[in-house]
């Protein structure tokens, strides 16, 4: 497993038992998000402070290729194709991969704890600045808003395999599901399930597991 710690500016690299692999410093770069690209193993990194995406080689982690979106970037995803991108400047981003064309799929601003998650042709992004979980289609329109003004903080994102949304809710200490339909939604983890501010989702379609990240003394893990 592959994750990034923003404090560290690195890449960590995890066994399927939980110990170190192998950590991989990525200063002056400051990755933010991560998304696997299946059709040839590779990974996409973001940073809030760069408009440039990097995409890296699973295997040995080395830079392959970097693509210029014209925005800084929060939370990114892939889908056929396609990685859908949180721009901080100008709003989802779609950008054609293994090309570079990039279009604007929603424009508006968006708050650095913006996160996305996809699942077919439905995009699912959280964004502080507009307090809400919002699912819309690959042109931009919107299917359904589910409203949490409450969220201040980290506010991780993802799908399951029957499009079910999972969303990390860093300050109360918990995460919710809402309905594939954004009608309704129930607690899932809380303090009581020794969750303490998780930041980041990823839905194992696989093996149906969902994993969390969580800091820890000021270190994503």
């Amino acid at each position: 497993m592959v994750f990034v710690n923003e404090k560290q500016r690195a890449i960590i690299v995890v066994n399927s038992d939980g110990s170190l692999d192998r950590k991989i410093d990525f200063k002056p770069y400051v990755p933010h998000d991560i998304t696997y690209i299946p059709k040839d193993n590779t990974i996409a990194i973001t940073s809030i402070s760069s408009h440039y995406i990097k995409i890296i080689d699973e295997d040995k982690l080395r830079v392959l290729k970097i693509l210029c979106v014209g925005s800084n970037c929060a939370g990114i995803a892939y889908t056929n194709g396609r990685l859908i991108v949180c721009g901080l400047e100008k709003g989802l981003i779609e950008v054609n991969y293994p090309g570079d064309s990039v279009k604007t799929i929603i424009s508006c601003t968006m708050s650095t704890n913006s996160y996305v998650a996809t699942l077919g042709d439905k995009i699912f992004y959280t964004d502080l600045d507009f307090g809400g979980v919002f699912c819309c289609d690959l042109k931009g329109n919107i299917l359904w808003t589910f409203p949490c003004k409450n969220i201040k903080s980290h506010s991780g994102v993802t799908a399951d395999n029957n499009g079910n949304v999972f969303v990390a809710d860093f300050s109360r200490n918990k995460v919710f599901v809402i309905s594939s339909n954004g009608q309704q939604h129930r607690d899932l983890l809380t303090s009581v399930n020794a969750v303490q501010n998780p930041i980041c989702l990823i839905y194992d379609r696989d093996n149906k597991q969902l994993l969390v990240t969580k800091n820890h003394k000021g270190e994503d893990i």
